[in-house]
């Protein structure tokens, strides 16, 4: 009768859904990934721990400072790129416009498609700039980015 095959699908579907909890519990926890991590795997492929300033700090050292600048927002992080020399690395070796610089940036942080921010951020660090400065304060953090990476030294 129609009621035992609905009755037969459903236990068959309950078999099912037990065994695939019992093989989920089985599997070892995955690893949740802190946005330190992700971003460390960003900047891997982009050169950054190539850096002069970079190369030269203790393995727990370059985890603290991905740590801080993943912590510390797109500003300081902008105002510690460019005392690391790695605005200019990347322009030079992986992006043929300032454009596409700021767009890739601008992912790692989640920030604006466009790269505004970004853009703006480097633009405030300039001597005679046209910015924003109550809007874009990475020129804020330029003493902040050279005690904290003195401190890691």
């Amino acid at each position: 009768t129609g009621k035992q095959k609905t009755a037969q699908a459903r236990t068959k579907r309950e078999s099912i859904y037990i065994d695939l909890i019992n093989e989920m519990q089985s599997l070892p926890p995955q690893p949740i990934k802190t946005k330190a991590d992700i971003l460390k795997e960003q900047l891997s492929q982009y050169g950054f721990f190539e850096l002069e300033k970079v190369k030269t700090l203790s393995e727990q050292s370059k985890v603290l400072i991905i740590e801080k600048i993943a912590g510390s927002g797109l500003p300081y992080a902008i105002a510690m790129f460019d005392y690391l020399q790695f605005i200019p690395y990347l322009e030079k070796k992986h992006f043929d416009s300032k454009y596409k610089l700021n767009r890739e940036v601008s992912k790692w942080f989640d920030s604006d498609k466009e790269g505004r921010a970004v853009k703006g951020n480097i633009s405030s660090l300039l001597k005679n700039t046209t910015e924003n400065k109550d809007r874009y304060t990475a020129y804020k953090h330029k003493e902040n980015v050279i005690k904290d990476y003195e401190l890691l030294k």
